[in-house]
């Protein structure tokens, strides 16, 4: 059962929007990185929609390997993912909508040919959390000490989940 984990985080245009950035960091089971992606749109080309999103995510982006569009965005993360899929579990962090929706529309692109490549499982830290008898929609910043950090930056969030998993499952 001791796979790598692939744990992912995206930000995007409010919840269902384009997406904006995906960061992909992948470990071994006791969640020693291995390997690190962060990806985000050149956001000259889009325009953001979601006041909330402009104000909570696009100021804190920070740096990143810059995509011109959303189909450049997919297909970066889609090759890494498929690097990974056969020795790895993917985790995210409340993966409905954003993640559970990335995937899907990663598959959707060539859907013949990857109807069988999404995660299974798509494991969501949240329901980890409850499992361990912890409140599932706990800020996430009250369980780990990440001086100077800021969630909804998706290389963040998906260092902010790592650590949970160190803290709550490798006990």
């Amino acid at each position: 059962m001791k796979k790598k984990l692939f744990f992912v985080d995206a930000e995007t245009d409010g919840l269902y929007g384009t997406f904006l950035s995906i960061a992909v960091i992948v470990t071994d089971y006791e969640g020693n990185e291995l390997e690190r992606h962060y990806w985000g749109m050149n956001l000259e080309n889009i325009e953001v929609q979601s006041g909330w999103t402009r104000q909570n995510v696009i100021p804190i982006m920070g740096t990143y390997e810059v995509c011109q569009d959303e189909d450049e965005l997919l297909d970066k993360f889609w090759h890494v993912w498929k690097n990974h899929q056969e020795e790895a579990y993917a985790i995210a962090d409340v993966c409905y909508p954003v993640e559970s929706t990335l995937f899907q529309k990663c598959v959707l692109k060539d859907k013949e040919k990857r109807a069988m490549d999404g995660p299974f499982p798509l494991l969501d830290l949240s329901s980890i959390l409850l499992a361990k008898g912890m409140d599932p929609l706990i800020e996430r910043m009250k369980l780990v000490e990440m001086k100077g950090k800021q969630m909804h930056n998706a290389l963040t969030d998906v260092e902010i989940s790592i650590s949970i998993w160190r803290k709550i499952w490798l006990k």
